[in-house]
C-alpha cells in the first residue's frame, strides 16, 4: 500500500498545478460572465 500512497503524491505534484490553473480560469470565466449580464445594455 505504500506505492499507493507514493503515486498519489506524485500525481498530485504533477497535475495539481493544472487543476489550480482550471479551477481559477473557471471562476474567472463565471464572474466575468456574471459581470456582463449585470451590466446594463
Amino acid at each position: 500500500m505504500h506505492w499507493v500512497g507514493g503515486f498519489a503524491h506524485d500525481w498530485v505534484t504533477h497535475l495539481g498545478p493544472i487543476y489550480l490553473a482550471t479551477v481559477v480560469f473557471v471562476v474567472g470565466a463565471v464572474l466575468s460572465a456574471r459581470a456582463l449580464q449585470a451590466a446594463p445594455t
